[in-house]
């Protein structure tokens, strides 16, 4: 054994063994047995700006054993410490999925120490937090992603190795990271890519040899290898980073907020950033003060989260376009990534490699603007610069506005609302305005164009491919979860009289309905999950209890449905208890089609 790994063992082990020692004494002293550790929230997160890391800040959470909704988690984690300890002493490198194995077993025949793989590295992130330690510093190994190759020596296992000479293959990082020694380097920068294809490719015709980088491919979503790898290699070695992922086409509908301000737009990606680019310059890579929605894969929320920079550039190559069942088509290049939910798993899975059948991830809801503090009056005299009287009415709780100018025609279409049929566009006023004024402006847009069908669902039609998707983004910020469909020039925006796609209340005020009982409203799936072999086992098990109802034709099942099973079962297998708290929801593939661009 090398002597670098005698000594982190040793330590590790010192660590674990006083910490949990803790625990041992508050029982001699007749206390309650508590672990106390940092709390893993995005709002615990702070920015160290000296060290350019997100660190956990003060807060703390504590999991007591006489604490019922915290026993089972509480014992989890000295199970998995116990584990842990055994393996450092034992001088074993167990996996992540060693460890799932060597703890699960059932207590007595009724309760399981943990389900799924997804409970024990919850048991894992918890000794890592309650101890200080890394699960890379207790020498716990997880499958190599990251590649690395390039003009570098290295010193690994007491082996030296040349990253110029690795044939067609490369070096596979470790998953110990810090243990390997730097030599010597002859690179002028980090070439950091996504696809491990596109890496295989640069390889092969020795990009790295001719423009003297070092070229890194995370084959994927990053693991924390190949970040902890690609961070020493800019902090000890002072090399610039760049990354290579996914385009979008130019022409693209995104959401970004504006960091300084906290506004929110949504239009053409190029529209909205081409103001940061130098005219004419073909490729260029600027930084961005721009935040965008992101699904977070560790909670399942949809946050907002900083672009580092934007870089563009010219492609010739095909396209496709994803239509699906529910949000209508989007336009990606084939190796761009999606979410895509395979056998109850949430996968990354290239474009290319979607089929039609296929569930990808959507957005159920987004954030909306942060400081919605908007004045009425100045919303519609200083915007439009026009004379405007207001009607407020009580018995309906909104706002009419009069104008009394004739310029407003041409001040209205130079904020693109009086436009031809395609062109037309959401104001940014309304898209960055309260809540009540969004649902109000939504309100005039359904009495404009759209209609109420005798199933008493919200039907609009547009043929604006750009409002339709502003109009999206607007109903998801209100928590309304519309039905987008294609039909021929037209696009549909439907909002069903469901309870799960929209509040009764806003469902009133847009159609100026009744509310309808709570009993009588229609129950349909809203964007059905499919169901899992592992989630019919459940289900089979649980209807034989009496607990739920479920055919064995049944093929989807809605959020509401799992929440109820969770409830009654107290877990859900695979990926599915991340739909059911978070923001996602699934969409399922019609057809997909080539396209130029």
């Amino acid at each position: 054994m090398e002597r670098i790994d005698i000594e982190a063992r040793r330590k590790a082990a010192e660590i674990i063994r006083e910490k949990f020692l803790e625990v041992v004494e508050q029982m001699r002293r007749g206390e309650k047995p508590i672990l106390v550790m940092p709390k893993r929230t995005l709002s615990n997160t702070i920015y160290d700006v000296r060290r350019r890391m997100l660190l956990l800040g003060p807060d703390k959470i504590k999991r007591s054993f006489l604490d019922l909704g915290e026993a089972k988690r509480f014992m989890q984690t000295l199970l998995m410490a116990s584990i842990i300890y055994e393996a450092l002493m034992n001088d074993e490198y167990p996996t992540i999925r060693d460890l799932y194995y060597r703890g699960k077993h059932t207590l007595k025949g009724k309760e399981n120490t943990w389900d799924t793989q997804r409970e024990s590295d919850a048991a894992i992130r918890d000794v890592e937090s309650y101890t200080g330690l890394l699960r890379e510093e207790m020498l716990i190994l997880s499958k190599e992603k990251g590649k690395v190759v390039g003009r570098m020596r290295i010193r690994s296992g007491g082996d030296i190795i040349d990253l110029s000479r690795m044939g067609h293959g490369a070096y596979s990082i470790e998953p110990t990271p810090d243990q390997i020694e730097f030599l010597d380097v002859d690179a002028e920068y980090v070439l950091v890519i996504e696809k491990d294809a596109v890496f295989q490719q640069l390889h092969r015709i020795k990009f790295w040899d001719t423009h003297k980088a070092l070229l890194v491919t995370s084959a994927g979503q990053p693991d924390r290898a190949t970040r902890r790898f690609v961070r020493r290699l800019s902090d000890e070695l002072k090399l610039p980073i760049y990354i290579l992922t996914d385009s979008i086409p130019a022409d693209e509908v995104v959401v970004l907020r504006d960091r300084p301000t906290g506004r929110i737009y949504i239009g053409p990606v190029e529209e909205l950033i081409n103001s940061y680019f130098t005219p004419g310059v073909e490729k260029e890579r600027v930084e961005l003060p721009i935040d965008v929605p992101s699904w977070n894969p560790e909670t399942g929320r949809v946050e907002w989260s900083p672009i580092a920079y934007a870089y563009r550039h010219r492609i010739d190559d095909e396209m496709l376009e994803i239509e699906t069942e529910e949000r209508g088509a989007i336009r990606v290049t084939k190796a761009h990534s999606l979410f895509v939910f395979r056998d109850g798993k949430i996968r990354v899975i290239p474009a290319k490699d979607i089929k039609p059948g296929d569930h990808i991830l959507a957005a159920e809801r987004l954030p909306g603007p942060i400081n919605t503090s908007v004045n009425l009056e100045a919303l519609h005299t200083d915007v439009l610069g026009l004379h405007t009287t207001l009607y407020e009415r009580k018995d309906r709780e909104e706002v009419q506005v009069t104008y009394s100018s004739h310029p407003i025609v041409s001040r209205l279409r130079e904020m693109k609302v009086l436009l031809s049929s395609r062109a037309r566009r959401i104001p940014l006023e309304i898209i960055n305005s309260p809540p009540l004024m969004q649902v109000s402006y939504l309100k005039g847009l359904i009495e404009g164009d759209g209609y109420i069908d005798e199933y008493g669902d919200i039907v609009y039609s547009t043929r604006s491919k750009i409002l339709s998707k502003q109009l999206t983004c607007l109903l998801l910020m209100n928590n309304i979860k519309p039905t987008v469909l294609n039909n021929g020039e037209n696009i549909i925006i439907r909002i069903a009289r469901s309870r799960f796609r929209a509040s009764l209340h806003i469902h009133r005020y847009l159609t100026e309905s009744p509310v309808p009982r709570h009993d009588k409203m229609p129950t349909e799936p809203a964007y059905g999950f499919p169901i899992s072999e592992q989630l019919e086992k459940l289900l089979i098990r649980e209807m034989s209890k009496g607990g739920v109802s479920y055919k064995p034709s049944q093929k989807s099942i809605s959020k509401q449905e799992l929440l109820v099973l969770q409830r009654i079962a107290g877990m859900l297998p695979g990926d599915y208890p991340l739909l059911v708290r978070g923001d996602a929801t699934l969409v399922k593939v019609k057809r997909i089609r080539k396209i130029n661009y």
